[in-house]
């Protein structure tokens, strides 16, 4: 039997020119393919310090709003009482100067100022440092709103003002608290709508448009 003759690959000269041919084609296509290595690499690298930064910066922020939080706990029930207030226009109305003046007018003319007066009273005296001022406010404003008879006596029941009388033994600068939530809820149920639909209310929307005030309870 024969020998099967074993196919052999003929080596290429690197003198001829197809060798020169088959040389530089494989070298384009090594470089072609390291040049494209070499991109995709790049491109990882920069998408990953894209990422790191980001994450880094996200912490930075995540550590600093934690540490104001920590540093200040929030006032949960002033910031409750702060949004009752937005949400209400009558105490936007009380809390604007242009507003209590328009009020106040309004007021003498149904002769009831004094509630008004009252409650802006009740505020001052809130802002007292003073344990002996406080003390001597508080009489002064008991003789003038509170006790029967008095000139501009608001029109409270007896167990309310025999209450604050009680309170008031104690220096404190929520003595009124409950006698002024009782006038400021009459004020609002009773003279507020009345209010809104006055000439004084009409001028003091026109009155806000010329000095280009805000009023948010327009």
């Amino acid at each position: 039997m024969g020998k099967e003759k074993k196919s052999e690959t003929l080596p290429i000269k690197q003198s001829t020119p197809l060798a020169r041919l088959y040389s530089i084609r494989t070298g384009n296509i090594m470089n072609s393919s390291s040049s494209n290595l070499d991109n995709s690499l790049c491109n990882k690298a920069k998408e990953l310090r894209l990422s790191v930064d980001t994450l880094i910066h996200k912490l930075e922020v995540g550590h600093l709003l934690a540490s104001r939080v920590f540093k200040k706990k929030p006032n949960l029930r002033g910031s409750k009482k702060e949004a009752m207030k937005l949400a209400d226009p009558f105490s936007q109305l009380l809390s604007s100067k242009e507003g209590l003046s328009a009020f106040g007018r309004f007021l003498k003319t149904e002769f009831s100022e004094e509630n008004l007066e009252f409650w802006m009273a009740c505020e001052e005296y809130r802002k007292t440092h003073s344990d002996k001022k406080l003390k001597a406010k508080a009489q002064i404003i008991f003789k003038e709103f509170l006790q029967s008879g008095a000139s501009q006596e608001v029109n409270i029941d007896h167990q309310t003002r025999e209450l604050t009388l009680q309170r008031m033994t104690v220096a404190s600068r929520n003595c009124f608290d409950v006698v002024q939530e009782q006038i400021r809820v009459l004020m609002e149920k009773d003279s507020f709508p009345r209010f809104i639909k006055s000439p004084f209310y009409k001028e003091l929307l026109h009155q806000s448009s010329v000095l280009k005030i805000k009023l948010s309870f327009t």
